[in-house]
């Protein structure tokens, strides 16, 4: 017994020296702690005036940008001579256009055998002077004055949002600098000034798909195409190919810390800034339409007197048959944007 004590207290002490160096080798030493619950990111948007609001913040500022503009969701022109000799209702076409009035006419004119005689309207001439315009089955005439009570014939477009903005990446994220910034012992660090410059590039797109057979050009607001854009305001009907236009923008932008970008008490942390590049897109429908009153003049076979009566806004009624239902033609459009991240990460003790 005497022998054997002497022997157990050695492996004791072994087995404590043991765990003590496993301890040692193990555990990581204070200065390179990383405290991952102080891990934040805060994403935002650089407006043009140079103001870092939320993405969020930044989609409804163009949201309610674009429902002011549904107050103009109506564009009109008023027809002129060209748009008329070049869409079937030249002086050399009066006896087709009669006949398609007459297709259209009141059923009772028609059961009664009434037939267009004559027709005249108001259109703008020689971009001066709106005039009257009388197809009888005779030539042309024009006069410098109209009928006050009388709506000329107007192209008008009407412009509806199909859906949603539709956001999504295009470019990144990827990181642009990461910055390391030292705390204080006694106290956190709240971040001020400049934090980084950022030299990007933006672009604004219309892209718009010709449907309509014929020979038509709208010079229309930006803001009525919902582009927000000084450019790609003229709208062509005549082609069927793809029109699109883009207007490219290159500026920098200057990132700064703001309240939230703070290093704890007694810490030492990484800043990482993010970049990503965003497109917003928005979809269009538009209706093209015919408005314009008309004095008709009916008249019955075998010498019957004619009769001229005014009806209200009925002057499509004479176009050819492919102005009678013109398909919707659609356009979008696409405007990009960055978001910007900063993340706070890897704060250890100092």
């Amino acid at each position: 017994m005497k022998i054997l004590k002497p022997i157990i207290l050695v492996g004791a002490i072994l087995i404590i020296v043991s765990c003590e160096k496993q301890t040692e080798e193990t555990l990581p030493t204070e200065s390179t702690l990383i405290d991952t619950t102080l891990d934040t990111e805060n994403t935002f948007v650089i407006t043009k005036s140079g103001d870092q609001i939320s993405e969020e913040e930044y989609l409804k500022l163009r949201a309610t940008r674009f429902n002011n503009a549904k107050n103009n969701s109506h564009f009109r022109r008023v027809m002129t001579s060209r748009d008329l000799n070049n869409n079937g209702m030249s002086g050399s076409d009066e006896q087709q256009a009669m006949a398609r009035y007459t297709t259209k006419a009141p059923k009772w004119r028609r059961d009664q055998r009434q037939f267009v005689g004559g027709m005249s309207w108001t259109f703008r001439h020689e971009n001066r002077n709106i005039c009257s315009w009388y197809n009888f089955p005779h030539r042309p005439q024009y006069f410098a004055q109209c009928k006050g009570s009388e709506n000329p014939a107007t192209w008008e477009l009407r412009r509806k949002e199909v859906r949603g903005a539709k956001v999504r990446t295009i470019q990144g994220p990827f990181t642009l600098q990461v910055i390391n910034e030292r705390g204080r012992r006694d106290r956190a660090v709240t971040l001020s000034g400049r934090a980084y410059s950022y030299e990007r590039s933006t672009e604004e797109s219309l892209e718009f798909t010709n449907k309509v057979n014929a020979k038509l050009t709208f010079k229309v607001s930006s803001k009525f195409l919902g582009a927000g854009v000084d450019f790609g305001t003229e709208i062509g009907f005549e082609s069927g190919i793809n029109t699109k236009r883009t207007k490219k923008e290159s500026r920098t932008d200057v990132i700064n810390w703001q309240n939230g970008d703070v290093v704890p008490k007694g810490k030492r942390c990484d800043f990482r800034i993010i970049a990503e590049k965003r497109e917003e897109e928005r979809n269009y429908s538009l209706d093209v339409h015919i408005l314009g009153d008309a004095n008709v003049t009916y008249v019955k076979p075998f010498g019957k007197d004619p009769v001229t009566v005014f009806e209200r806004n009925s002057i499509w009624k004479a176009f050819p048959n492919h102005f009678r239902n013109i398909p919707k033609q659609t356009y979008k459009v696409k405007s990009t944007f960055w978001r910007y991240s900063k993340k706070r990460e890897n704060c250890r003790n100092l």
